[in-house]
């Protein structure tokens, strides 16, 4: 009988002493009640445990480590503290017929705490090695016996981590396991064992406690002054459970939830006896085809495992791996549960299920989802197995829209359609993937049919990537080594030639990749509902916490719209209504009202455009109510509808066959600027040549009074871009003034059924920005295009940038990626132009449009000094609310909610103002 025992009470079955609280399945149901009263309302592992008692799960016996022993573990241990200990020893004696200690049937004790670590399998000794040789075999005997050197020294001892196999020269595993150990005789391993012990105390300069009764007391020694110094930690003594070699012994690890769906599938692995390879628990799909799988070999255990599962996910309210092990007599045992690590797929899943089943709230649920889990969801991926088939390509390119498309591969917009249409009249493939220098904006008509998009020029803020996030597709930018071969209609990758309509897959992922063949999607057709409740959490969470910041949808049509608003969107924060012109009627019209001479022709194109336009923006306020939606008006150079090709011009000719290829030629010859994002466009057409933004503004108006007449409430803004001067946007309000007047008196509607019609414009630029206060004077809400003004501010070229922004950003000359990130000092123009405003205008409403306000620093900064809203692409509003959460979360704990503008919480509500 060792020292422990001798010391220990008679009454072996007193459970809660002042130091160590028994916790095992033999606890009576009215002592665990006696211990969750005394534990109250916590979350810990202690708490856990005691409700995983309750439920009757069956655990390997482990004892709560009181934080009594805490304030006696700096000075010398009082008698009954060694009493109680020897009690507890005893107890786990009985409930496992081993003997710590002893030589024939040896227990193996662990001590825990989160802070301090665990010190494993104490209770190993010279003596008992033998017997654990002949009831676990060699393998796992030695690992354990080596497990406990190594933690135990570098833990309680402090010396400085030796690693056993190294030190020795014995060869280690790729996969873990005993390595070369297992070469080793018993009376050999024992020889290391004596020599790795006087390493360790040449290290640290006393002895190696040599039993395991001072080891035990020098592991809860150090493990509860860590605790004490920490302030407080809770600490557990665990029995070590082990399977057996003989019988019906098993050891595994169980999943709650499939790990890689989030779906409550029971997936996982075991082994049994002395066996080295692993089995899955139970075969997913289809057939059988492994007969070793737990299901088959032991149907009793499968079941034990599958009934309690969902109760340790409930107790732990999240994903977990439960480590289980099965005695000689097939008795289960949980050994040890972690938290699972799940893919983004997974996580997402699994925190909405818990939510609407009760076990989390909306606040834990939400910090578990990730934009970044989001974003792969909302978008296919490339299965795992399907990319083993395939024939990477050897580049990579920059990731500016995510997911996997598959596809035949095209150079010219015109060749992918083409290739689309007569695909659905053979009813063949129609996937096209278009691979180009860059998207150009006569592009525009085919984003809805191409599967996925490749351009060799780069930059995540380009044309191509900001039009690809806004459709959904698949974006790679600035792929490496990408040519073309016009002649012979090819690409060339690094010097291998790729012919139009090869069949590759796009995989848009950490980096973009492209692969020759035909890859398999994974299957996510469960995702629209969990989006929806993802969506529908978000805003119950923005609503009760009184978020003030708004995330709007940028679009071009009444589809985005539809589409941001099942993501949560707030409102339409920007309509580009340039790209509702490059639909073919759209676009053969205004180049006829470009390059005509005809003013009757002219009249004629103004005529259809605004019909064409009246019924777009008809369906937008339709879709979105009462909603705010901000109509930009056009903001195109002239340039961009003319034709960039020879065939291009003779086909726009043959349209319009009133006019000549020579005059064609000479009135895009005089529209030709040397700098035309800064030359005649946006706001400057629209004061030079009004007739355009007259027309809009007419169709805008005329749509608003039309869907306001049948009973529906409308919500329109009317935004100038690129205004620099008060005096330009007064001109332009009188636009709409006079139009809202004109349209009044021809619908006979009084003034009293006046609709509000917002102006405000675009600040794009430093002079808008200083000039916030003047142009608050006659503008109502104003957009920050942060691409824009990013530019304007530092003088750097979003398309252009891409060849000596990596190198800035790698040598510390810019902290991040400006077109990615606000820098300092578009940050500190924003700023003041919402100071400077607002003073003017306390009701001004100021918002962010440009890509960067979906960053996490953005939001915080807009949260902070008082914007009201942000507004992204359609699938990247969900990702911008999630993090919008997480930040203002943040702020939150660290007390700068204060700061925010407080709004009201309707209860009655979805979070979007619908009841």
């Amino acid at each position: 009988m060792n020292s422990l025992q001798k010391n220990a009470r008679r009454n072996t079955e007193k459970l809660c002493t002042n130091y160590f609280w028994t916790l095992d399945n033999e606890v009576p149901i009215e002592v665990i009640r006696e211990l969750k009263e005394a534990v109250g309302a916590t979350d810990g592992t202690l708490a856990r445990t005691i409700e995983l008692l309750g439920s009757r799960i069956p655990l390997a016996p482990k004892a709560y480590i009181t934080s009594a022993i805490q304030n006696v573990a700096l000075n010398k241990l009082p008698g009954d503290f060694f009493e109680e200990l020897g009690t507890t020893i005893q107890r786990f004696e009985k409930l496992t017929r081993q003997q710590f200690g002893g030589r024939d049937f040896p227990l193996l004790l662990t001590v825990q705490g989160d802070l301090s670590g665990a010190i494993r399998n104490i209770g190993v000794h010279p003596a008992g090695l033998k017997a654990l040789v002949h009831h676990y075999g060699d393998a796992v005997a030695y690992s354990l016996y080596v497990d406990f050197l190594e933690s135990y020294s570098s833990i309680v001892l402090g010396c400085p981590r030796i690693d056993f196999r190294k030190t020795f020269e014995i060869r280690v595993d790729r996969e873990g396991g005993p390595g070369g150990l297992v070469e080793l005789s018993e009376d050999q391993f024992l020889e290391k064992v004596k020599l790795y012990q006087n390493l360790v105390s040449q290290k640290i300069g006393r002895p190696f406690n040599d039993t395991p009764e001072r080891q035990l007391l020098a592991a809860l020694i150090h493990c509860a002054k860590a605790a004490k110094e920490a302030g407080g930690d809770e600490l557990f003594l665990k029995v070590q459970l082990h399977r057996s070699v003989f019988g019906q012994s098993t050891h595994g690890v169980a999943y709650t939830r499939n790990p890689f769906t989030g779906k409550t599938d029971l997936y996982g692995v075991y082994q049994s006896g002395a066996e080295a390879k692993k089995h899955p628990i139970e075969i997913l799909d289809g057939d059988d085809p492994e007969p070793k799988c737990l299901r088959n070999r032991f149907p009793e255990t499968h079941a034990q495992i599958k009934r309690y599962l969902p109760e340790i996910e409930g107790c732990f309210h999240d994903v977990m791996e439960a480590e289980f092990v099965t005695d000689e007599d097939g008795h289960l045992f949980f050994i040890a549960f972690d938290k699972a690590n799940t893919t983004a797929k997974a996580t997402v899943v699994a925190a909405v299920d818990l939510n609407r089943a009760g076990k989390i709230n909306d606040l834990t649920a939400a910090q578990r989802i990730k934009p970044a889990d989001v974003e792969v969801l909302l978008h296919p991926t490339l299965d795992d197995a399907s990319r083993k088939t395939l024939q990477d390509l050897g580049s990579n390119g920059v990731t500016a829209a995510p997911g996997t498309a598959v596809g035949h591969i095209y150079f010219r917009m015109v060749d992918a359609i083409e290739h689309y249409q007569n695909a659905i009249k053979k009813k063949t493939d129609k996937r096209v993937i278009l691979i180009a220098n860059e998207l150009l904006i006569s592009d525009t008509p085919g984003l809805g049919i191409i599967s996925g998009l490749v351009t060799k020029a780069a930059g995540i803020a380009s044309h191509a990537a900001v039009m690809a996030r806004a459709n959904g597709i698949p974006c790679i930018v600035g792929y490496k080594g990408l040519d073309f071969d016009p002649k012979n209609n090819c690409m060339l990758i690094n010097g291998e030639k790729i012919k139009a309509g090869t069949f590759i897959t796009l995989e848009a992922g950490g980096e973009g990749k492209l692969y020759l063949g035909e890859g398999k999607l994974q299957n996510l057709s469960f995702k629209e509902g969990v989006v929806r409740d993802v969506a529908l959490l978000m805003n119950r969470v923005i609503q009760k916490e009184k978020i003030p910041l708004e995330v709007r949808v940028n679009i071009n049509n009444a589809k985005d719209a539809e589409t941001g608003l099942n993501f949560g969107a707030d409102g339409v924060g920007l309509c580009r209504t340039e790209n509702m012109f490059m639909e073919a009627e759209s676009l053969r019209e205004i180049r006829n009202v470009i390059f005509t001479r005809d003013a009757a022709k002219c009249d004629e194109s103004f005529k259809r455009l605004e019909e064409i336009q009246f019924q777009d923006f008809k369906k937008i306020f339709e879709v979105m109510r009462d909603r705010v939606v901000n109509i930009r008006l056009m903001d195109l150079p002239l340039h961009d509808f003319v034709p960039q090709k020879e065939e291009d011009f003779a086909a726009l000719a043959a349209q319009l066959n009133h006019l000549d290829l020579e005059h064609l030629k000479f009135v895009a010859e005089g529209l030709k600027e040397h700098n035309p994002m800064l030359g005649l466009r946006a706001c400057r057409f629209g004061l030079l040549v009004p007739q355009v933004y007259l027309m809009q503004i007419r169709a805008i108006i005329r749509a608003a009074y039309a869907v306001g007449q049948t009973g529906m409430a409308v919500n329109p803004g009317i935004m100038f871009p690129l205004v620099i001067s008060e005096a330009e946007l007064t001109k332009l309000r009188n636009y709409v003034i006079e139009m809202d007047e004109k349209i009044r008196e021809e619908l006979r509607i009084p003034y009293k059924s006046k609709l509000k019609i917002r102006v405000g414009s675009m600040v794009e630029t430093p002079a808008a920005s200083l000039a916030a206060d003047q142009l608050a004077r006659v503008g109502e809400f104003f957009a920050f295009g942060t691409n824009d003004l990013t530019q304007t501010t530092l003088g750097i070229s979003r398309d252009d940038s891409a060849h000596y922004l990596p190198f800035y950003i790698e040598n510390g000359i810019m902290a991040a990626d400006p077109f990615k990130v606000l820098a300092p000092p578009v940050r500190e123009l924003i700023q003041a132009a919402v100071q400077r405003g607002r003073r003017m205008r306390p009701d001004a409403s100021y918002g962010i449009c440009g890509e960067q306000g979906g960053d996490r620093a953005t939001l915080g900064f807009c949260l902070q000094k008082g914007l009201d809203y942000v507004s992204a692409s359609p699938f990247r509003v969900l990702p911008t609310r999630v993090a919008m959460v997480h930040e203002a979360l943040t702020q939150k704990a660290l007390g700068q909610a204060a700061l925010w503008p407080l709004a009201e919480f309707d209860e009655s509500t979805d979070g979007r103002g619908v009841a």
